[in-house]
């Protein structure tokens, strides 16, 4: 009589465990409400802070940005092949050095104007920094 009782206890203590240690969220499951509720800025991103160029499928996206005086793009490759951002030409020269999938570097931008910059291992791969002041 013993046996069911505990074979009862087993299939219990089973079944709580099976419900612990995921960090997945049921299927279903609303996301996490975001922290801040702060409306975008309208005017565009503030000179402190960052814009983000992913590097992906030999591309720069989004091909064109445009930033205040003083803000800083960082440069994301996502792309298997090594790449950079480099500017060669013009009042601001600049070369981000060889960005490794992963790694992220970035260059500020102190000069209003428009850059244009390629990929020194990829020349077909461009885009454009516009700095307002």
């Amino acid at each position: 009589m013993k046996i069911p009782a505990l074979a009862c206890a087993l299939l219990a203590a089973l079944a709580l465990l099976a419900g612990c240690g995921s960090d997945e969220e049921p299927e279903g499951a609303a996301p996490a409400p975001a922290a801040s509720t702060a409306a975008p800025a309208a005017a565009g991103p503030a000179a402190d802070a960052a814009v983000v160029v992913k590097i992906k499928d030999f591309l720069y996206a989004p091909e064109t940005v445009t930033v205040k005086k003083g803000a800083r793009v960082d440069f994301e490759n996502l792309d298997t092949a090594p790449h950079t951002a480099t500017i060669a030409e013009g009042a601001m020269k600049f070369d981000s050095g060889t960005i490794e999938k992963g790694e992220t570097k970035s260059v500020s931008f102190a000069k209003p104007g428009t850059y244009a910059y390629i990929c020194l291992f990829h020349p077909y791969m461009k885009g454009t920094v516009t700095v307002e002041g």
